[in-house]
């Protein structure tokens, strides 16, 4: 196919793809496919170059990119056994990074995190982020466990949380229990429904 855009170089891999230095950012072409991937956004984010002016590839199939701004970088491809990532970049755009939990069901997947509950929509392609109220900024959610068919349960750095699956609201374990003690103030890194007793976790 026809690129129409400014090409400065191009280097090809042991794939046989070819690799393009443009100022519109790094372009992979499949010739056998007559595919063509622009990752524009992605070099100008991770290593601040503006426009690519140079691209080399070594003998371990290394990729190399210079240009404008911090002027060198190394590019590696996702692997092919990666199927989808979410990440704080389009389209999910997370609130962060440092997971400590998940928990998964068909149309999403739930991320316990240093600043809150992340929910993935995989459908709408969305993030949303959840804090409970008596959840500090600084507190973490070491696990997230079903509890039942509308709620999830969170093991956090300050206790026990329940939060509904649908709505997003939030309260304290002792709140959905009717009962009088959530482990507040305790750090929670992980519970476990027994397989014996109904109801009873430790």
């Amino acid at each position: 196919p026809q690129i129409p855009l400014y090409i400065t170089k191009t280097a090809e891999d042991r794939k046989g793809n070819l690799w393009l230095a443009s100022r519109e950012g790094l372009i992979k072409w499949y010739p056998d496919h007559q595919e063509v991937k622009v990752y524009k956004g992605a070099v100008k984010q991770a290593a601040d170059i503006d426009y690519i002016f140079d691209i080399a590839i070594d003998n371990n199939d290394i990729i190399w990119v210079g240009g404008s701004g911090d002027a060198l970088a190394v590019v590696a491809e996702p692997p092919d056994f990666l199927t989808e990532t979410y990440t704080q970049a389009p389209p999910y755009l997370t609130s962060n990074e440092m997971i400590w939990s998940i928990w998964a069901k068909k149309n999403g997947v739930w991320l316990g995190t240093d600043k809150g509950l992340v929910v993935i929509n995989k459908e709408s392609q969305t993030s949303a982020t959840v804090l409970p109220e008596e959840l500090a900024l600084n507190d973490s959610i070491y696990k997230v466990d079903e509890l039942d068919t509308s709620h999830v349960l969170l093991s956090t750095t300050n206790g026990l949380f329940v939060v509904h699956k649908e709505t997003l609201e939030s309260q304290r374990f002792a709140q959905w229990t009717q009962g009088e003690d959530s482990l507040e103030n305790k750090v929670i890194f992980s519970s476990y429904l027994d397989p014996q007793i109904k109801g009873r976790w430790w």
